[in-house]
Formats: structure tokens, C-alpha cells, sequence
């Protein structure tokens, strides 16, 4: 859901194509009695305050991925020597069942514009 709506606002993301920008967005999904997620809302300006257990975990790792891949990179930030494992960065925001080692928004950046035949299998699987 968060790939198919991405694409449909692509082409007004970042107009003027500035370059070392990003945006955080907010998702908010519930779950029906047959656990699919329904989105409820987008939000352009999501809170980042740690207001239960979970969102004490969550941010401060989306907050650290999000940073390796903008600004780290841009200024091409050294890592502190604990977080280098097999010269593979480790987050110090460790998740419960979710790699150390994987960065939660390497996806959803890898997008490519116009990849027509991958959003039409995703629109029609999301109807379904």
C-alpha cells in the first residue's frame, strides 16, 4: 500500500528535483477481524514522540535508517567501530524480529519512476 500510494504522488514529490531532500511520511493502518490492513491515513507531518513502548523502539530506528541513507551518505559519515559488523553497518536500534543489519526504507527508495508493470500488479493485488 505505501509503494502504490508513493507512486501516485510521485511526479509532485520533490518538483524541482532538488538534490540531498527527503520527507518522512506517516502511515496509519488498522486491521480487520481477517488481519488485512486497511490504510486509514497519510500524514505529511507525522509526530515522532515516543508515546508508548513501541514507538519508543520504532522511531529511533526509522530515524537512524532514514539518516544513513541522506545524510550519511552526503557527508559520508564514519560509523562508530561498534556498529560495523563483517564491514556491514548493525543499527544500535535493534527491532524485535527484523535484521539489525537491513535498513527499513532501502525499499521504498529503490522505487523507480514510470515501472509501470510492477505498480499495475500492485494496484490490481491491492484491490483484490
Amino acid at each position: 500500500m505505501i509503494e502504490i500510494t508513493t507512486k501516485c504522488v510521485r511526479e509532485k514529490l520533490n518538483k524541482q528535483d532538488t538534490n540531498f531532500c527527503f520527507e518522512i511520511y506517516g502511515y496509519d493502518f488498522i486491521l480487520d477481524q481477517n488481519l488485512r490492513p486497511w490504510l486509514l491515513e497519510i500524514n505529511d507531518n507525522p509526530g515522532l514522540c515516543n508515546s508508548s513502548p513501541l514507538l519508543a523502539k520504532i522511531i529511533p530506528r526509522m530515524l537512524d535508517n532514514a539518516f544513513r541513507l541522506t545524510l550519511d551518505v552526503l557527508f559520508n559519515t564514519k560509523y562508530m567501530q561498534n556498529t560495523i559488523v563483517n564491514n556491514k553497518y548493525v543499527s544500535p536500534f535493534q527491532l524485535d524480529n527484523y535484521p539489525d543489519d537491513e535498513n527499513l526504507w532501502e525499499y521504498i527508495c529503490k522505487l523507480e519512476k514510470g515501472d509501470n508493470e510492477k505498480y499495475n500488479k500492485l494496484n490490481k493485488n491491492f484491490w483484490e
